[in-house]
Formats: structure tokens, sequence, C-alpha cells
């Protein structure tokens, strides 16, 4: 078709348009104007779009660009008269989602109008800026938990300082020796949760040191396993062929009880099965674009270390939220759980993905570089 502004342009000019349509660097689509973007159709297509897309010509042609849209992610504007620009999220042939900022300028041909629509590809700047906002809310929360951890431990001091106090000063059998002495008990306890929890100094990094992923899985599963309820089944698989990482086993164990404990709660009330698996795995088998954590440059070996579950699953919208800190969907949920997984992923260098579906259970992949010994 000719492309021309206007009303009517020489022959020379509308070949010079053509040729400048079909060799633009920018995919390009041409539209036949309609009252909503997304409702116009395709009438042709340039060789860089159908790079972008993945799609024949013919597939593209008489087909209205919500065809290339993901249903529902498309602004409900209209083109206007005028230069607009939209960022919508679109689908390749390989099902693959790409986030793309379209710039359609009105062109007419005779008397028909048409949309000329450039497309330029902002998915990697966009992930990058999720992940970015994502570790800067894992940082604020970082700093917060550390707070509270200086704070717990001052008052589980004063408490411990007081009952000792009191039980040191009690003189006779009949006084309440046997209740200060289960407050001492308590927090006691108390105090070595939260320091098997989290760091010992309230939040200084402790150093990576090299240890063992299958030891301290197994050692985090058999502190959880009494916790969990008649209905679970906990299983393992571990690859128990010294997958050696750098890690803080504190923080290992952290991650384990924590993604058993989310599965266990996709679970419930009815009966379900949770399988913890490790194995080695190499780099090119890892869509590193998945994890909401940035791996900027992974190495050729990684070690996974898989939570599967066949609990209710999980919808697209809540995977797009899941790992927001405070986020939960759980009435008396903290939204801390995920958080605390996703910081102690981050401090070793790993990454983490999600596979899930509505009815169909859920698995969470941390992955680990691989320590060469």
């Amino acid at each position: 078709m000719p492309l021309m502004r206007g009303g009517r342009t020489p022959a020379r000019s509308d070949e010079r348009l053509r040729f400048l349509f079909a060799v633009a660097r920018d995919p390009m689509l041409i539209l036949e104007a309609g009252p909503v973007l997304s409702e116009c159709i395709i009438v042709d297509s340039n060789r860089k779009a159908l790079e972008l897309f993945g799609f024949r010509r013919g597939t593209l042609m008489g087909k209205p660009l919500s065809f290339l849209e993901v249903a529902g992610q498309a602004p409900a504007e209209t083109p206007g008269d005028r230069e607009s620009v939209q960022e919508a999220l679109h689908r390749r042939a390989d099902g693959q989602v790409l986030t793309l900022e379209r710039h359609a300028q009105p062109i007419q041909s005779g008397d028909r109008d048409f949309l000329l629509v450039a497309f330029h590809d902002v998915t990697t700047a966009r992930l990058l800026e999720k992940s970015l906002l994502r570790v800067q809310q894992m940082d604020n929360v970082g700093v917060l938990s550390g707070t509270l951890v200086h704070d717990f431990r001052n008052l589980l001091a004063t408490i411990l300082a007081n009952a000792e106090l009191a039980l040191s000063e009690t003189p006779h059998p009949d006084d309440p020796r046997e209740r200060i002495a289960e407050i001492l008990h308590s927090a006691r306890r108390a105090t070595e949760l939260i320091e098997r929890v989290l760091p010992a100094d309230g939040g200084e990094e402790q150093r990576l040191r090299p240890l063992d992923l299958d030891s301290v899985v197994a050692d985090a599963l058999a502190l959880i396993r009494p916790s969990l309820a008649d209905n679970i089944e906990l299983r393992h698989d571990l690859a128990d062929r010294g997958l050696t990482i750098a890690g803080d086993a504190t923080q290992i164990r952290q991650i384990v009880m924590n993604l058993v404990i989310n599965a266990a709660e996709a679970i419930a009330p009815s009966r379900g099965t949770i399988r913890v698996s490790t194995a080695p795995i190499a780099a090119s088998r890892i869509n590193f674009q998945e994890s909401p954590l940035p791996v900027t440059d992974p190495g050729d070996h990684w070690v996974c270390l898989d939570v599967s579950d066949t609990g209710c699953g999980i919808d697209a919208a809540t995977r797009s939220r899941i790992f927001e800190p405070l986020f939960t969907t759980k009435p008396t949920g903290t939204g801390l759980g995920l958080t605390a997984v996703m910081y102690a992923v981050r401090r070793h260098g790993g990454a983490i993905l999600l596979h899930s579906a509505p009815g169909k259970g859920a698995t969470f992949r941390v992955l680990f570089p691989l320590l060469q010994t």
C-alpha cells in the first residue's frame, strides 16, 4: 500500500517511503485506523517486525493488533490524529512476553486513514528497574529486621537479668521460684531462636564460607519436620555429590525453612507432599532473565535447590508480586518469608525462579554458584 501524508503524493515519493519502511532498523507495522489501537487491523509489516514477533507475514496480515498483545495488558487509548506513545506487553510466536514502547503516527493513502507504528523493545530496561526496586526494598527490610532483632535482644536481656535477680533474692521455697525459672527458660530459648534465624550481630554481614549444601539442607529439614502437620508428607532427594557453595549456613537453613513453610501453607488444609531436592545444573539450562534478582556475570556451573509442593498453585497476578516485601495473600501473613529468602539468595550471588499454575502446585528453584574445589 502507498505511504502518503495529507492526500496525494507523487509516485516517486511513494516508492521512497515504501523503501524506507522496508529497510528501517526499527520494527514497524502499518495498521488500518480504528477506534482503539488494539482493534486496528495489520495491513503490512517490515522485516524487523517479523523478526521481533517471530510470526510469518501471512499470519499477521488481517489480524488486529490485539493478536500481538498480552490480554488485558494494553492501554485502551484511541489512536487520534496525532502521534502517540504507549507501552504495553506483547507476545512472540514462541510465547515469550516482551515489554514494547510503541510510537503510532497517523498517515493517509488517498482517502483512507492508516497508522504507522514503530516498536522499541524495553523489556530488559523494565526488568532491571524492577530488580533495582526490589533490591532497594529488601535493603530497607534488612535494616528494619536488624533494628527489630537488636531491640528484641535488649528486651530479652532485661527479662533475663530481672528474673535471675528475683530468683537469687527469693528466700523461701514456697515463693514463685518455679514460675521465675520458667521465665528464664523461655527467655533463653527465645534468645537462641533469634540468634539461629538472624546473625548474632543484628544485621552485620557474615563471611561466606565453603559449605556442603546437602548437609545444611538436611539439617534444616530435621529442624522443621516436627512442626509440620500430619497431612503434610515431607520428602527429600539430595544429590549427595559434594555440592560445595560459598555460603552462610544460617541463611541457607532460613531459605529452606521459609520455603517449606510456604509450601505447607499452600497445601493446607488438604493432604499433600513437599519435595526438597538438590542437583548440579549448567548455566546454559537456566533462564536467568526469569529471576527477580539480576545475575550479571553467571559462571558455567551452578547448584539448584528445589522446593516443590502439590498445593493450590499460584496465579499469574500473584506470581508477578510474590517477591515484593510485605506482600502476602494470607489473612495473618507478614509478607516477610519470601523477602527473607530473596535477601539471603542475593547475599549468595544466586537467583530464584518460580514455576506454578493454579491447581498444579508450585516449585521454587534457588540457584547458587558452584564453588570449584
